[in-house]
């Protein structure tokens, strides 16, 4: 699928984006994305917990 940003993939489930764009529209996505990145991935079980 083609949007104005870039590409995405959805049999795969990737976004490809512009960085240019992402340059002019968000100027610190670099620090962010190392941020994101840098951050431990933790899977929850939603609905899971008895409510009383």
């Amino acid at each position: 699928m083609k949007t104005r940003w870039d590409t995405c993939q959805t049999g795969s489930r990737a976004i490809w984006l512009i960085p240019e764009l992402m340059d002019l529209h968000m100027p610190d996505w670099r620090s962010r994305r190392d941020e994101l990145n840098q951050a431990p991935l933790e899977a929850e079980a939603w609905g899971s917990e008895k409510r009383s």
